[in-house]
């Protein structure tokens, strides 16, 4: 059952563009662990208040997404480690969804 994570974050006010470089940074490591590649979207109109980045990507299984979460936690680089404290200075609400993808045709 091929899946949909979708996360949510409302950047603090003045942190912009430390939240680009912050998420350029999770690319890399991204990339490196295999993981499948984020499109990244801000809010225009709609429920979510200015500020806010939604990023979507898509895993073959929930199983996958355990995996490949798994590979991240695992992963002994200290800047890895970095990169999860700096969240709390970058970003004021984070929600994470799973959505199941549907084949219609």
């Amino acid at each position: 059952m091929k899946i949909m994570q979708r996360v949510i974050q409302r950047v603090k006010g003045d942190k912009q563009q430390e939240f680009a470089q912050w998420e350029k940074a999770w690319q890399a490591v991204n990339e490196r662990l295999g993981g499948p590649p984020k499109r990244y979207y801000t809010a225009i109109f709609g429920p979510e208040e200015s500020g806010t980045v939604i990023w979507e990507r898509e895993f073959q299984s929930v199983a996958d997404l355990e995996a490949y979460h798994e590979k991240v936690s695992q992963d002994p680089r200290p800047e890895l480690k970095a990169l999860g404290f700096e969240a709390h200075d970058i970003v004021a609400m984070h929600r994470s969804e799973l959505y199941q993808v549907l084949d219609l045709s």
